[in-house]
């Protein structure tokens, strides 16, 4: 565990092994490298619960930030899952309280995804954000992505708590071949490649190396 700050990261999980297996969630659990912006070890908290594929375990709660006087304080947690998954879906579970209740995500946050950790696509953006028991589902148009990146924008205050924090219990990624609409997603600044020789409709069309074939 490194708990020196370099750069903005405060705090980061690299497991001791390295492996890939074929699961419906693309993060293999224990696999993920870890990056986030502040880390609260204590009762059940710490990031290495983030992606360990366990929910509802009081045990394991997941992450959480440190807690902040200010909701619009910055935390953020990033996800590398150490090789570039095609991916359309990613899942954010809540961390739970106890057996029927659970904590809110932040009330504002955005969702970011990288393959090479320097050029990031924001794929989502939340306000007013009301979380949702189990998976909160956030669909992406398809394309191949290392790494997720989730910001607090506004975090969220529990009643009983004077602080605000930002925590997560689960994330994963999935690829369901879920056909989303142009319409229903914004890529800002992107540039699509086509090719009617060497191209294939199954790719990103991201790069020249991955284009289209039609439009």
């Amino acid at each position: 565990r490194n708990e020196e700050e370099t750069g903005n990261i405060i705090a980061d999980y690299i497991p001791d092994t390295e492996f890939y297996a074929d699961t419906p969630n693309i993060i293999v659990p224990n696999s993920a490298i870890i990056n986030v912006s502040s880390n609260l070890e204590s009762d059940g908290w710490d990031i290495k619960f983030v992606a360990d594929g366990k929910t509802g375990d009081l045990e394991a709660k997941g992450w959480s930030s440190e807690g902040n006087s200010a909701i619009e304080a910055n935390e953020w947690i990033m996800v590398d899952m150490r090789r570039t998954h095609y991916t359309d879906r990613i899942g954010i579970y809540p961390a739970i309280k106890d057996e029927s209740t659970f904590y809110s995500l932040p009330l504002e946050f955005a969702i970011s995804v990288s393959r090479d950790k320097i050029n990031w696509i924001e794929v989502i953006k939340e306000k007013e954000y009301e979380t949702q028991n189990g998976e909160n589902v956030f669909r992406i148009a398809a394309q191949n992505i290392r790494y997720i990146r989730i910001e607090s924008i506004r975090l969220n205050k529990e009643n009983d708590e004077e602080k605000y924090f930002m925590r997560i219990g689960e994330i994963k990624a999935f690829y369901d071949q879920y056909i989303l609409r142009p319409k229903y997603v914004t890529v800002p600044n992107a540039t699509y490649y086509v090719s009617s020789s060497e191209g294939s409709d199954d790719n990103d069309g991201l790069s020249e190396e991955s284009p289209w074939k039609t439009l």
